[in-house]
């Protein structure tokens, strides 16, 4: 869902309940969808009407991505699972090839791809439900590790892919979310 703009308004008694919500934007695929903590998400065709659904896993979710007709929604906690929809009503649940320490998920060119914090570990799928599993490689700086870097985030712009480091000034790159290149003391 991509939200240009968000406005809520809370209640002043103890229960904090959320009493009006107005969204503004464009929802992908003309549909609005959400996840929260629990197994609970919900759909609008117009962002202001919501129908309560399930997700296919109880999961503290992080963040999702849209691409094609499907969305993806990664954990927080669960390392090693995601849950997609083709409709955004249903979801189903995935394994990944391995469990490591989801950060970001990002659709572009045909593919999603997750990056891993504190792991070296990159998973890509074109349809959202098969996952595939590549690794960004060791870093040229002294530790030697890409593992010890906190990948933050993931990204695609002019024909190649960007991860970018939180813990130093690296960034790996890639043309196919495959094959990455490890750059040091790249950002400010």
């Amino acid at each position: 869902m991509l939200l240009e703009t968000l406005q809520q308004s809370v209640s002043d008694d103890s229960t904090n309940s959320i009493v009006s919500l107005t969204v503004q934007g464009t929802g992908y695929a003309g549909r609005w969808l959400a996840v929260a903590e629990g197994n609970y998400s919900a759909w609008s065709n117009d962002g202001i009407a919501w129908n309560e659904i399930f997700t296919a896993s109880t999961q503290q979710w992080k963040t999702m991505a849209h691409g094609g007709t499907t969305f993806v929604a990664i954990s927080n906690t669960t390392t090693d699972v995601v849950n997609y929809s083709n409709t955004g009503k249903t979801w189903s649940n995935t394994t990944l090839p391995s469990s490591a320490p989801l950060k970001d998920i990002h659709y572009a060119d045909g593919k999603f791809v997750i990056v891993c914090e504190d792991d070296n570990r990159v998973f890509y799928s074109t349809n959202g439900s098969t996952w595939s599993q590549t690794s960004i490689p060791a870093s040229t700086s002294d530790d030697l590790s890409s593992s010890s870097k906190q990948w933050q985030g993931v990204t695609h712009g002019y024909g190649k892919w960007l991860a970018v480091s939180g813990s130093d000034r690296a960034v790996a790159t890639s043309t196919d979310a495959i094959t990455w290149t490890v750059t040091e003391d790249q950002m400010p």
